[in-house]
């Protein structure tokens, strides 16, 4: 199978589709990087042509939206979506429309949500179509709604978020009277469903400019309603000082509550709590429970002039989400306690940070040991000593056992 670049392939798709004798044309986000210089993630396809043709015209295809017009095209390792111009009609939930009419390429230009997402472009004929000043609003670096924006997003409610998360990853401004009218509506954002909303706010937090997304998302009074738990002011500034991170750290650092510090268990009750709101998977939720409730303990025993044990630290290396754990507490913590938590972890060589124990349960027996608990609780102080460089042979760690044991 000949593996196809996936712009190779959309414009193969393109082709397929006019020799059929269909109008076809590039749509949507993919114009709109392509004009911006930056290559597209994927390529849509916008077509005259109806579900049922795009199928017969393709060997490979998912009918998976064909009630909305749209076919997913699969070809060698990418795929792209194609869908039939259409009108949507009756939108009821506040994010779906109850049916579509198929209808012509400026009338789907019309339906769609932003001028810089409305475009679309041939890619044989090397022509952009543009129904909607979507180029002149991308060169002025704007967010603006096509047609009134209060219909836009009475539509769509979700449309109000996707309209922050785009200006804050394009570094755009929003249209005064797109946000105007996102303001006026933003109530409403509470009918979209938790996982959606989620998805949106991740995209704007993984943002270099994140700060300056959820400031926006809150004076546009969309975060009030999403997240009436933050603080954003302080939250911005807590972002502000994240620098490069991924959408764990940054959802962490969004969440943090300095009320909380000196409760770490609250601090990650907390974050638990509103992770499963946003219906995030159990492993996203226990990574920011960790991590609120290990930088909150971290900064508690600084402020009380207590330092964290060898043991303590090489069990938070070893956890697997250290490096966001040192981005937030950068976030959080004075920066001489978060440059001697790194300094620190940076002394300690890769091998220590999770050795194989120098004794086991099988050593206990031999040494005779019956089977118990203290057995088990044995081997975890015999661990502890030898994560603190207390133990560092077996024949040292044969004696801290007995030792121990005699003791308890």
């Amino acid at each position: 199978m000949v593996y196809l670049a996936p712009r190779n392939f959309a414009q193969r798709v393109v082709q397929r589709l006019r020799d059929a004798g269909h109008e076809a044309f590039w749509a949507g986000g993919c114009v709109r990087d392509m004009l911006r210089g930056v290559r597209p993630k994927d390529y849509d396809v916008a077509t005259s042509a109806q579900p049922q043709e795009v199928k017969k015209l393709f060997r490979r295809t998912l009918m998976v939206g064909a009630k909305f017009g749209v076919v997913v095209v699969l070809g060698p390792r990418t795929q792209v979506e194609v869908a039939t111009f259409r009108c949507d009609v009756g939108y009821e939930d506040g994010r779906r429309p109850r049916k579509v009419v198929y209808s012509d390429a400026r009338q789907d230009a019309l339906r769609r949500d932003f001028t810089i997402n409305g475009m679309f472009y041939d890619p044989l004929d090397d022509k952009l179509i543009d129904y909607v000043g979507g180029k002149k609003d991308l060169q002025a670096k704007i967010v603006r709604a096509i047609g009134q924006p209060r219909c836009r997003f009475a539509e769509d409610h979700l449309r109000m978020l996707r309209a922050v998360r785009f200006a804050c990853t394009l570094g755009f401004a929003i249209e005064t009277n797109t946000a105007k009218a996102i303001r006026s509506q933003a109530q409403k954002i509470e009918r979209i469903s938790a996982e959606r909303i989620a998805e949106e706010l991740l995209g704007i937090l993984q943002s270099p400019s994140r700060a300056e997304g959820i400031t926006l998302a809150a004076e546009l009074d969309l975060l009030q309603v999403i997240l009436p738990e933050v603080d954003y002011v302080q939250a911005a500034k807590r972002l502000k000082k994240l620098g490069r991170a991924n959408s764990l750290a940054a959802l962490a650092c969004l969440l943090y509550d300095p009320a909380q510090t000196d409760q770490p268990s609250r601090a990650g009750k907390r974050a638990r709590a509103i992770c499963r709101r946003f219906k995030l998977s159990n492993h996203f939720v226990r990574q920011a429970d960790w991590l609120l409730a290990t930088a909150s303990h971290l900064l508690a025993e600084h402020s009380a002039g207590r330092e964290i044990s060898l043991a303590q630290l090489k069990r938070m290396m070893a956890s697997g989400s250290f490096d966001e754990l040192l981005l937030l507490y950068r976030s959080i913590a004075p920066q001489r306690a978060y440059r001697q938590l790194r300094r620190w972890s940076r002394q300690i060589e890769p091998q220590a940070v999770s050795p194989k124990p120098l004794i086991t349960g099988r050593d206990l027996l031999d040494m005779g040991v019956c089977p118990s608990p203290r057995l088990g609780a044995c081997l975890t102080a015999a661990y502890e000593a030898q994560l603190n460089e207390l133990v560092k042979t077996k024949a040292q760690a044969r004696r801290f056992a007995r030792d121990w044991l005699n003791r308890s």
